[in-house]
């Protein structure tokens, strides 16, 4: 460093500002790097937590089963929205307010019944 490109402030050397950038420039882009890289994690920490696939881990569990076979036992082997008969294998858990409206009912037992997959799939996100 020369005396031209640096002040010189109590006998300590200053870089100069065409020094400073390229290093402040990497460190931008090094930042950038590790800034979309916990955006990404963060998407993939949502998505995992999504209401949705919460309620599929809970739909796929020991518990979300036997809940089935207990609902389909209580609902005497019948769709709730048309009352026809259906097999338990194969039918859908419904829920009676819509996951895209109430995500916070993911799980409550009282927002969910047992259909039929015509009923269900026709219903949407409806109440």
């Amino acid at each position: 460093m020369t005396s031209d490109d640096a002040r010189v402030t109590r006998n300590v050397m200053y870089p100069s500002f065409q020094e400073l950038v390229p290093g402040l420039l990497d460190s931008k882009i090094k930042a950038d790097d590790q800034l979309r890289e916990m955006q990404e994690d963060a998407a993939k920490i949502r998505a995992y937590y999504s209401p949705r696939r919460q309620f599929n881990r809970w739909k796929q569990s020991d518990d979300g089963v036997a809940w089935k076979v207990a609902q389909y036992t209580h609902q005497n082997g019948c769709c709730a929205m048309c009352n026809k008969a259906i097999e338990c294998k194969g039918s859908h858990i419904d829920h009676i307010k819509p996951l895209s409206k109430f995500p916070e009912l993911a799980t409550d037992l009282k927002n969910l019944r047992i259909a039929c997959a015509d009923c269900n799939t026709a219903k949407g996100n409806k109440a």
